[in-house]
């Protein structure tokens, strides 16, 4: 059963899933042409996508299980989405030969910053056995979701910055 806390979180994980989606479609459609921004929207999107699929599966093991165990598979779970999407994001730059831009590197901060929350709330639940952070963990965890949101409407704007740049060189 989830809580009302819970359950408002998820809806807003749904809706921030679905905003990537319309960020990626309406750069892909827009722009069309393979960037930072596109392999980054790209990432960020279908990882937020499998993470959301996870997450009721993990969730339900780590309620009906008790001990470490349960806990450590959550948590590191998303730690280990979160390093293989950095690890996604600078492979396919180094693919295809692509500087890596500054929104880049920050997308590639916001998924170090998620696994430091995670490893932090980890650290509290099996050394403490406290729950002093979970309220923190819940709002840190959505806030670096939202600035996601954000991050790809300023990959838009970039690129219409861009855009209009070149055509006044031409």
């Amino acid at each position: 059963m989830l809580t009302d806390l819970q359950q408002l979180l998820n809806s807003i994980g749904q809706y921030v899933v679905l905003a990537y989606i319309a960020i990626w479609l309406f750069y892909i459609f827009t722009f069309r042409r393979l960037d930072s921004s596109v392999i980054t929207l790209t990432c960020v999107m279908i990882f937020s996508m499998i993470m959301n699929e996870l997450t009721p599966y993990l969730y339900d093991f780590a309620v009906s299980h008790k001990g470490v165990l349960s806990k450590a598979v959550w948590h590191l779970s998303f730690v280990a989405f979160n390093l293989i999407a950095m690890a996604v994001i600078r492979g396919t730059h180094q693919k295809f030969k692509l500087h890596t831009s500054k929104l880049t590197l920050l997308a590639i901060m916001f998924f170090a910053i998620q696994s430091g929350i995670q490893l932090v709330r980890l650290l509290e639940k099996v050394l403490f056995e406290t729950n002093v952070l979970s309220k923190l963990y819940t709002l840190g965890i959505t806030s670096v979701n939202i600035m996601f949101v954000f991050l790809g409407a300023i990959c838009i704007i970039n690129a219409f910055k861009e855009r209009k740049t070149i055509a006044k060189d031409i």
